[in-house]
């Protein structure tokens, strides 16, 4: 793996820089994915764990979080989710879909902002070459967003019924819970006849 390089003052460098040396053995992001590959759902990663890892402050630059929860989803099926001044914590699968659909929302956003920007430019002021680049951003932007909001769907479609099958299976377990109950209540019942019977 390559490593990131810094220049040091002096030495036989070219230009103003002098040679090349490591700075670190590891990529950040690998030493990040390192720690977080260990924990399981539900766990809660501090940020005081992710800034021993880099051995700085985590905050001052999170973009190697983002690539080690990537490949932590890839492979482990699972993500990451903030919890404001605490750290992160390791979602559940089915929380996965919570994070996907705010992530389409927060993407369909970006477009429509793109979308008015562009479709909001002067065309008297464009040259006509531009013109037909604003005609095909335009045409771009409009198949985008209407991709993402049919993903959109889909992604709330299979959400609500992620919601559905476990509130029913929550039920079925509820009910089954309650008969093993009246069960052990009419044993008992029946157990303590049988002793004032035998008195």
């Amino acid at each position: 793996m390559q490593a990131a390089l810094k220049i040091l003052p002096g030495g036989t460098g070219g230009g103003r820089g002098g040679f090349f040396v490591p700075k670190g053995a590891e990529a950040e992001w690998r030493l990040l994915y390192n720690v977080i590959k260990d924990y399981t759902m539900g766990a809660v990663i501090p940020f005081s764990v992710l800034d021993g890892a880099l051995g700085r402050s985590f905050r001052k630059s999170r973009t190697p979080l983002y690539r080690a929860i990537h490949e932590f989803e890839t492979s482990h099926g699972l993500t990451l989710v903030p919890r404001k001044n605490v750290g992160y914590i390791v979602a559940e699968p089915n929380d996965n879909i919570v994070v996907g659909t705010k992530r389409i929302k927060r993407s369909r956003r970006q477009l429509r902002k793109g979308a008015h920007t562009v479709g909001c430019t002067d065309r008297n002021e464009l040259t006509k070459e531009n013109r037909k680049v604003q005609e095909r951003m335009n045409a771009w932007f409009k198949f985008e967003i209407r991709r993402l909001t049919v993903r959109q769907a889909q992604t709330e479609r299979k959400l609500q019924k992620e919601v559905k099958d476990r509130e029913t299976g929550d039920k079925r377990l509820a009910r089954k819970v309650a008969e093993m109950q009246s069960n052990i209540s009419e044993f008992q019942r029946t157990l303590d006849r049988l002793r004032k019977e035998a008195e």
